[in-house]
């Protein structure tokens, strides 16, 4: 099998629903598990992007990145164009770099053979999805051609 993102996915949650015990822990994982999905799907659309980087020359210089990605469906082509700030990206790494602090923190307590996460904060996960930057990246679809 290949150990793309959604295999290690499930992989994650088979691994972590050996020690969860009650419904409360549980639905922390469906939480985090959903945050997963939609990094992978985030991940996608920036992996198979034609990027653009710049500058825009006035004052102040501003960054800009801008991604183009076509879509064939029963519809037609899409074209999603993907305008990102940096600071948009800064805020995404951070939520990502936090992602990785947590589950980092869940498997040292697999690793110190605890049966339950009850001294886990699962709530700590519950500010860092990532609905809005995926929204914000489906709804600039363009024209379908």
């Amino acid at each position: 099998d290949k150990l793309t993102a959604d295999p290690i996915k499930s992989i994650f949650q088979s691994v972590i629903n050996i020690y969860l015990k009650d419904e409360i822990e549980k639905r922390s994982l469906n939480n985090i598990n959903s945050i997963f999905s939609d990094l992978i799907e985030i991940r996608n659309l920036l992996v198979h992007c034609y990027w653009i980087t710049g500058i825009i020359v006035k004052e102040p210089v501003e960054p800009y990145i801008v991604g183009i990605k076509s879509r064939i469906s029963k519809k037609g082509v899409s074209i999603y164009n993907l305008d990102f700030k940096i600071q948009e990206l800064i805020s995404i790494n951070e939520k990502l770099e936090k992602i990785n602090e947590l589950i980092f923190e869940l498997f040292k307590l697999i690793e110190n053979e605890k049966n339950r996460f009850s001294s886990f904060d699962f709530s700590q996960f519950e500010n860092l999805d990532f609905k809005s930057e995926l929204n914000k990246m489906k709804s600039e679809l363009n024209n379908t051609m």
